[in-house]
Parts: structure tokens; sequence; C-alpha cells
């Protein structure tokens, strides 16, 4: 790949998620994706992240990972396979957590969560919000 064609496909990236194209990384997975990005937060012991119980694997084992770092990821369950709502967020809602990890959609079911609703209630509480977006990445062009 030509260094022209990345800054091309930087740049079509961030237009299309309306991010900086500083912003923009290619990595070879999510699961390394995600990985890289937790490993650089500033984690204090007794931190912890949420993720729920259903997740695809790669939105769940980097966080794990955090563990040998004094992290704790915990397992969160949902009222219904596959559909995580604001309501589920909220009842994960502790002083200690730092991060919540979701895909934008179900790799089983389909749902496709309300991460708005979800990310305007994580952000009014200074919770930072991970989001898999790789099942909707060709469908969520400015509205």
């Amino acid at each position: 790949m030509t260094d022209e064609v990345v800054r091309e496909t930087r740049a079509l990236a961030a237009r299309l998620i309306d991010a900086g194209e500083a912003e923009i990384a290619f990595v070879g997975s999510t699961s390394i994706g995600a990985g890289n990005g937790g490993a650089g937060l500033p984690w204090e012991r007794g931190d912890n992240v949420v993720c729920y119980l259903d997740d695809y694997p790669a939105n769940v084992y980097p966080w794990m990972d955090l563990g040998r770092r004094g992290v704790e990821t915990r397992l969160s369950r949902r009222r219904r396979l596959g559909n995580v709502t604001v309501e589920d967020v909220e009842r994960w809602w502790t002083k200690k957590r730092k991060l919540v990890s979701l895909a934008s959609v179900h790799f089983q079911t389909g749902w496709r969560f309300d991460v708005d609703r979800i990310g305007r209630f994580l952000r009014e509480r200074g919770i930072l919000f991970c989001l898999d977006g790789i099942r909707v990445s060709g469908h969520c062009g400015r509205r």
C-alpha cells in the first residue's frame, strides 16, 4: 500500500466518523486496537472496566488483560441476549468505573445499540466509552 493510499483512506475514514485524520489509526484487528488503546490509558489500581458477558471476545479479552495492572474487568449481564440498553449501562455504573466497552451491533443477534444515548450517559459521568463499530462502519455516515 502506498503512502498516498494510506493518506486518502485515513481522510475518508475520518470523514465517515466525523473525526480528525490524526485520530485514525490502522491496526490488524479490533483486539489489537482495544489492547493498544487500553494499555495507553492512565489506570489506577482499583479502576474497573465493564463489558457485557455475551460480547465478541475481541471486546472483552484486551480489557481482562489489564488485570495485571490492578484493573478489574466486570462482565455484566443484560436483560435480553445481545441487546444492551442505556438502562443496562445505568445499572453498571459505579464511582470506580473508568471505561465501558461495547460493540455497536451484537455479533450474534444483530441488535444495534443506542450508542448515542449510551455515550451521552457515560460522558455525563466522565466514563470513557470504547465502541467497536466494525459491523456498522459502512453505514454510519453523517446524519
